[in-house]
């Protein structure tokens, strides 16, 4: 600060001081950090083995398969063998849809993003996070192109083709207008496709062996982003469709899908494919993850309802697309510390009252406050021994030397106190456990998520 006022330059151009709360996404979509997504899997796989898995169960027959069509567009055309649009188009059918019909699938989904598809005048969250990523893109070499189905392809790099937002909505548009034409032929009578997120007004259109496509009317929907339009189609296929198989690189697909155990588990075997096609192809069987968590004694003082709920709200908690991660703590961590501490972080007691999973303020937020304050109190313990071995520890000592306060004001002064003990350990302001008014405002745009 005194170098500041000596210089005369804000305080906003040094690293150590900002104007903002900590660890809240920006009204422009910006961040304070990033992190990596992909470590919650390597970590529940970690904990979890049996539920990766390498191949395919041989007792896995392919009823229902939802390839997530956003990864499936990156495939680069071969220069020497696709010269239009639908060369390209003929290649994606035979590399991702042709192997799942030979193998006799039922049905075959293909999803899509679908930008602004929310009767909304403001900007959705998906349009703030396309903002985010835009900034930090060079300045594209592709013009917005007019295209059809015999046009020749673009010359250049195909991703520079695809950066450009109106061109890849235009190429997917396409794709709605010719792919099941182009799939039909090598159908089974049986067998359907259905394409979703293709078309502007949000319709669902399939098309079997023989006959013409048609408007799937219960697949109507108004979802801005493949993840989630997924478990629609999960939840709405048909009871026949026991075995679904998910390809989806992105993370936070499997995470949405905690939402919806109950309806799905009980008559649904899914499995998701984390990679793309090859010999190192990764699957995580979503099955086998639920029940590993229902069985973990380390969460036992969670209630069954609660326990994929409390896994997905850490995950968004502890950052994502929409929420800034917590600088210093990957997901790992995040995970590791409700673990370890999952009986005083979300066990709803008298002296701890609240649980992770719950969107109420003296019961979801709290609980938060518990996990944030653990976390740095796990990093930074040996400034706190020997008189405490843990965050709990500390928290009793606050509680049973404050009988008159009220809960909240017992967390509000442990975390301060866990603030004051790493603030002379760390060299930067990020460093420092944010405030517990930054945590509410953080921990209400993760219920918002």
């Amino acid at each position: 600060m005194a170098f500041s006022m000596k210089s005369g330059n804000p305080l906003s151009n040094f690293r150590q001081y900002i104007p903002f709360l900590r660890a809240v996404c920006m009204t422009d979509g910006s961040m304070h950090h990033q992190d990596t997504k992909s470590n919650a899997t390597r970590s529940l796989c970690g904990r979890y083995e049996s539920v990766q898995l390498e191949r395919l169960p041989q007792s896995f027959n392919e009823h229902l398969v939802i390839i997530e069509g956003m990864f499936m567009i990156n495939s680069k055309p071969i220069r020497s063998h696709h010269k239009t649009f639908k060369d390209i188009m003929e290649y994606l059918v035979r590399r991702w849809i042709l192997p799942h019909a030979k193998l006799s699938a039922n049905e075959i989904h293909i999803l899509f993003d679908r930008p602004n598809s929310l009767t909304n005048d403001k900007p959705s969250l998906k349009d703030l996070e396309r903002s985010r990523r835009d900034k930090n893109l060079k300045e594209n070499p592709y013009k917005t192109l007019i295209f059809n189905f015999l046009s020749e392809l673009p010359k250049g790099k195909w991703m520079d083709f695809l950066k450009n937002r109106v061109n890849k909505r235009n190429y997917i548009r396409l794709l709605g207008q010719e792919l099941l034409s182009l799939v039909q032929p090598h159908l089974k009578e049986n067998q359907t496709v259905i394409l979703g997120g293709c078309f502007d007004l949000g319709n669902c259109y399939g098309i079997k062996g023989i006959g013409t496509k048609f408007l799937v009317d219960k697949l109507v929907s108004n979802h801005e982003e493949s993840d989630t339009l997924i478990w629609a189609h999960v939840l709405n296929t048909s009871d026949n469709n026991k075995n679904i198989l998910i390809y989806s690189p992105d993370t936070d697909v499997y995470f949405i899908g905690l939402s919806h155990v109950s309806r799905t588990l009980t008559t649904k075997n899914t499995i998701i494919q984390r990679n793309m096609l090859g010999d190192n192809v990764k699957y995580l069987h979503f099955n086998t993850l639920v029940n590993s968590l229902y069985s973990d004694p380390d969460l036992g003082s969670i209630s069954r309802e609660n326990i994929c709920k409390t896994i997905q709200i850490l995950y968004i908690c502890s950052g994502c697309d929409y929420i800034s991660f917590f600088v210093g703590f990957g997901k790992a961590l995040f995970f590791n510390t409700l673990f370890q501490y999952a009986d005083f972080i979300t066990d709803n007691q008298n002296i701890v009252p609240g649980y992770l999973s719950s969107d109420t303020e003296e019961h979801g937020f709290l609980s938060f406050v518990r996990l944030i304050g653990s976390l740095y109190f796990k990093k930074h313990a040996t400034e706190f021994l020997p008189d405490f071995r843990n965050a709990n520890e500390l928290f009793k000592e606050f509680f049973q030397r404050n009988p008159n306060l009220n809960v909240r004001k017992v967390h509000e002064y442990w975390l301060s106190h866990i603030r004051d003990k790493v603030q002379v350990r760390v060299s930067y302001e990020d460093e420092i456990p944010p405030s517990i008014g930054a945590l509410y405002y953080h921990w209400r745009r993760t219920c918002l998520i």
